[in-house]
């Protein structure tokens, strides 16, 4: 019987975590001015325990 293996046997790297140095992330902003409002209707019951929601 084989012992299972309890570690990885992959090495760590010796790069440093993030993204490349020098590039600017972009980040979506909210507007005050919206081109499309998008409704989304909630479900009456829960998909999970079939519970009524609340209709607040």
């Amino acid at each position: 019987m084989k012992k299972k293996k309890t570690k990885s046997l992959r090495k760590p790297s010796e790069k440093k975590v993030g993204g490349q140095p020098g590039h600017d992330g972009t980040t979506l902003m909210q507007t005050s001015q919206p081109t499309e409002i998008v409704v989304h209707p909630l479900p009456s019951q829960c998909d999970h325990c079939h519970h009524q929601l609340p209709a607040d």
